[in-house]
């Protein structure tokens, strides 16, 4: 987008890297939850926390910034996981927790409570600050929007917050 190639994108909001170049508009937060087999020990806690998380086997998923935003906010708390899987594919994540073989931190955009074979994924809230996976629009600061990417930027902020901003609604098109 800011070399142009694009007028905007639908995307992970959470880990832009060139803010200063970019505008954007947050469509969806979605918390990150400790996903765990049915049954898990830790389901009869009524705390859960990252150094509680820190002795299971966590399997880790290696798409988009998973590794380097849980390498961040197990380092603001000081923790670490045991990671003893790494894989690209959330099916196997599922898979891998709801058959027993380890848990994750996730956001519940991707949670799903059944494997594909079946079996339950519990979820739970953690004592810890972990930060939400965000997801919007996002187009070039510097360069003007067609009419067509204004009016689709204007259609995702009233479909995700209800009101237009004030500024648009009085602004005008390309074509008025």
């Amino acid at each position: 987008m800011i070399a142009g190639d694009y007028d905007l994108a639908l995307m992970l909001v959470s880990n832009l890297e060139n803010r200063q170049a970019l505008l954007s508009h947050i469509m969806v937060h979605s918390t990150r939850r400790l996903w765990l087999p049915h049954r898990h020990r830790l389901m009869r806690q009524d705390i859960i926390t990252l150094h509680d998380v820190a002795r299971e086997p966590y399997i880790q998923l290696l798409i988009d910034d998973a590794p380097d935003s849980t390498a961040a906010y197990w380092r603001a708390h000081d923790a670490a996981p045991r990671i003893t899987v790494r894989t690209q594919s959330v099916e196997a994540v599922r898979s891998l927790i709801a058959h027993g073989h380890g848990v994750t931190i996730l956001s519940d955009m991707m949670y799903r409570p059944w494997s594909l074979e079946g079996d339950r994924i519990e979820v739970r809230e953690i004592a810890a600050t972990i930060p939400a996976l965000t997801t919007g629009i996002v187009w070039p600061r510097l360069r003007a929007l067609s009419s067509e990417s204004r009016a689709f930027v204007d259609f995702c902020r009233l479909e995700s917050t209800g009101t237009l901003p004030e500024a648009r609604r009085a602004m005008p098109t390309e074509r008025e």
